[in-house]
């Protein structure tokens, strides 16, 4: 009884009546009083008030360990201030309490409003964590996806930039660039290119191995991105060598510009997207959904 109010000690009396087996430690920090119980007292159950302290909670843990009930209060206004606060999570968590009463309080003194069991309360806690935890991973997800496009983005150009490296400079035929390219010891970081090149070595026709390479491989790069590059299988087949030459510094040209756009985006949007997943994730935290 740290502040005298349950008791109400005087000249070591108690005036309220706690019980006849009853020991009253008065005046004395709860955390010390529950060790000092606990080691030197065998008592079956210790009462206390207004548990919130760390301290306090690890004292009321250690003596749960020791085979010890406990009767503690916890100030809230209702169930939706009390599965918020801290130390009833703690508490929960510890496992030592069976059920939860919920008083009525101003509107009926000493009243019981509700009685909710230990698993209930844990159970509530844990899907706010839960709620808090989706939409948290939904923002990071999203901010993730920005930075996803920019390196597909970013694969792509170089898959472009050293396909007309190949084609203009040493004469490859297009597909042969392709499959040197995915031979080469650095490899591409574009699995679809690597399973292209494995069809064109079969002999398969390149329209065909990229289409179905692409299919194999979705790129985290915008709709009108994914139905330029596979327009590319189709177009740059039709072409001669100057043809070729032309399209790929076309399709450079519109990647690079795609590539400029998603940094701005990801600049923009990607820090906004997390912080407004954590925002979100902490208003659902403290609301019922």
């Amino acid at each position: 009884d740290e502040r005298g109010e349950l008791a109400a000690m005087k000249n070591g009396i108690a005036q309220n009546d706690v019980g006849i087996n009853t020991d009253v430690l008065t005046g004395y920090p709860k955390n010390s009083a529950i060790l000092t119980a606990v080691k030197t007292m065998s008592p079956q159950v210790i009462a206390c008030d207004e548990v919130a302290t760390e301290s306090e909670i690890s004292a009321i843990a250690q003596g749960a360990n020791s085979g010890i009930s406990f009767i503690v209060t916890v100030h809230a206004s209702g169930l939706e201030e009390l599965v918020r606060r801290s130390q009833v999570e703690r508490l929960v968590d510890i496992g030592c309490f069976e059920n939860i009463v919920l008083l009525k309080g101003g509107s009926g003194p000493g009243k019981i409003e509700n009685i909710y069991e230990a698993g209930e309360i844990k159970d509530e806690i844990y899907r706010r964590r839960l709620v808090w935890l989706a939409a948290t991973v939904c923002g990071v997800m999203l901010a993730e996806r920005f930075s996803k496009r920019q390196r597909a983005l970013e694969n792509l150009l170089s898959f472009f930039c050293l396909v007309r490296l190949e084609v203009t400079h040493y004469l490859l035929p297009f597909s042969e660039a392709i499959i040197k390219i995915a031979a080469c010891s650095s490899g591409c970081k574009l699995k679809f290119v690597n399973v292209c090149a494995e069809r064109l070595r079969k002999n398969e026709d390149f329209p065909l191995a990229w289409e179905k390479s692409l299919e194999q491989e979705p790129l985290c790069i915008g709709r009108d991105e994914a139905m330029l590059l596979s327009s590319f299988g189709k177009t740059v087949c039709q072409c001669d060598i100057n043809g070729v030459e032309e399209i790929l510094a076309y399709y450079s040209e519109r990647f690079e510009k795609s590539l400029s756009q998603a940094v701005r985006s990801k600049e923009k949007y990607s820090k906004l997207c997390m912080f407004s997943g954590l925002f979100a994730g902490g208003i659902a935290f403290m609301i019922l959904i």
